[in-house]
């Protein structure tokens, strides 16, 4: 059970602060005899955020992972006098003062260690243990595995500079293989890392561009934390826990707890709680914990909607000259990249490069922002990784009656009633997959990202049956199928359960797990 609970705090901390220094040693792969007859391009996976660990002395005896904090680390940060005395003194006071004397404190050493400059430069020392220039490259004869090469990057800083980075990972990738162009998957964050990266070096090496889960749009989970808009929601918590953890008893003991706890409003009053605590302790929060941490980072700034972006960015930084070098270069990124994503992708088509968006949805958002009841992948809004679709909340529904908001050639409407894709940028070549969690995949995913990129010329979401536009994840056998009215149903909500289901339900999952327990051969 304590391995599952730290699950779900690693998650949901994760969540809270969006969620995912190298050798400077050169490499030059080998390049092959003549130009690749092969017909197809190699494929780079632009990976997304904190997909490498974060290190603190790099290169030294005293290198350690300082992102994401370990259970130890927790431990270290929260057992420990000054936390319990200042419990203490709250216990007696009540006075949220002392309650936050106990919580921002531990908050800051956790994620100190990862922070970055005032100017938005990673600390020296600090940094991922992959390299670009040292990369192994897979010289596969047919260059057809989506995930042939993978590039990784500190998603701290700036984007553009990792673009830069991925711009020389692309010329040896093309110097190994004997092409002159690579299909881009943008995955997350990645989707950022490659619009920064056709911003600067512009479409020439380009045979196919895939954004897979996207973040180009950036996404409320960083955006409304970082513009103080921040709610906890119990219904959202109960959602949350029940999408991310699996189905052996520990879970189900644990999902079925928290669906109590929602059930009989104490999680309600805890997120009345938090907010309470946020508006008096809320200017300290960001202060002492989160300015010097989190917002020193320009690849965190990436990621929030451009809506967000302004008022964020006044917020936190205003018009300290302390963050000046960090300010020019989020500006930077948000002249050159954010405001100029349409045009930047719509570049794409023009120049008859293959493109695909594939969106994911059915998921609760993380559930510490006022947007709480967005449609979402769990991480991304489906509005934002979509480009632009018009979503229902996340248990609601158009109706029967809706028409699309635009382009009534084609029925841009989803099954389920939940997504209108005629509301998109490029309807005819942006896919939606629900059920599928943002950091998942499985092998018909992988498929449908073949079938994009791989195919004679460009596909659209009615050019072949297998893929329309809408499909539907199975988990029972791990597999995407077309969504038809028959299996898109969506399944019972915490929301309509009974007080007596959610009694029973927990303990039905209290006899489980301690069978389960008792099962287990000892130590």
């Amino acid at each position: 059970m304590k391995a599952a609970m730290k699950k779900v705090v690693s998650l949901l901390l994760t969540a809270l602060i969006v969620l995912f220094a190298v050798p400077f040693v050169a490499f030059a792969a080998e390049p092959k005899p003549g130009g690749c007859d092969c017909g197809f391009a190699p494929t780079i996976y632009v990976q997304g955020i904190n997909t490498k660990n974060i290190y603190g002395g790099i290169g030294t005896e005293d290198q350690r992972v300082v992102f994401p904090p370990s259970a130890d680390d927790i431990k270290s940060a929260v057992i420990n006098e000054k936390v319990f005395g200042s419990i203490g003194k709250y216990i007696v006071t009540l006075n949220r003062r002392y309650l936050g004397d106990a919580l921002i404190p531990p908050v800051h050493v956790l994620f100190d260690g990862a922070a970055c400059n005032a100017d938005g430069t990673p600390i020296d020392g600090t940094g991922i243990e992959w390299d670009y220039r040292t990369a192994y490259i897979n010289q596969s004869p047919a260059h057809k595995d989506i995930k042939y090469s993978t590039f990784y990057y500190d998603w701290r800083v700036d984007p553009m500079l990792i673009a830069r980075q991925l711009d020389k990972f692309i010329s040896r990738v093309c110097e190994s293989t004997a092409h002159e162009k690579v299909n881009l998957i943008g995955f997350s964050m990645g989707s950022v890392v490659t619009l920064a990266y056709i911003a600067q070096f512009g479409y020439d090496r380009l045979e196919g561009v895939l954004f897979s889960a996207a973040a180009f749009g950036g996404t409320v989970s960083c955006g409304e934390p970082f513009a103080k808009m921040v709610e906890v929601n119990g219904l959202a918590v109960a959602r949350y826990v029940d999408a991310m953890l699996g189905d052996d008893e520990q879970s189900l003991f644990i999902k079925s707890f928290i669906n109590l706890l929602y059930k009989t409003k104490v999680l309600d009053g805890a997120g009345l709680f938090l907010k309470k605590f946020f508006a008096s302790q809320g200017d300290r929060i960001y202060s002492e914990a989160f300015l010097d941490t989190f917002v020193t980072m320009p690849g965190l700034w990436s990621i929030i909607p451009a809506d967000l972006y302004d008022k964020a960015k006044a917020d936190l930084l205003g018009g300290d000259e302390k963050y000046s070098k960090l300010i020019e270069t989020i500006d930077n990124y948000n002249e050159n990249v954010r405001k100029k994503s349409f045009e930047l992708v719509e570049g794409i088509v023009e120049r008859d490069i293959k493109l695909g968006i594939i969106s994911k949805y059915g998921f609760q958002i993380i559930p510490c922002v006022e947007s709480w009841d967005l449609m979402s992948d769990s991480a991304i809004d489906t509005r934002s990784s979509s480009f632009g679709a018009k979503c229902a909340s996340f248990e609601g529904s158009f109706g029967e009656d809706y028409v699309q908001s635009a382009r009534h050639d084609y029925d841009f409407i989803s099954p389920d009633k939940q997504i209108d894709a005629s509301a998109c940028k490029f309807p005819e070549r942006t896919w939606f997959v629900r059920g599928l969690l943002h950091h998942l995949s499985c092998n018909d995913y992988d498929r449908l990202s073949e079938y994009i990129l791989y195919s004679d010329s460009q596909v659209f979401v009615g050019s072949n049956s297998d893929y329309p536009q809408f499909m539907t994840y199975v988990k029972e056998d791990d597999s995407i199928v077309p969504m038809t009215a028959e299996n898109c149903a969506q399944k019972s909500s915490i929301s309509d359960y009974s007080i007596f289901r959610v009694i029973k339900d927990f303990g039905f999952s209290v006899v489980k797990y301690i069978k389960s327990r008792a099962n287990q051969p000892a130590a």
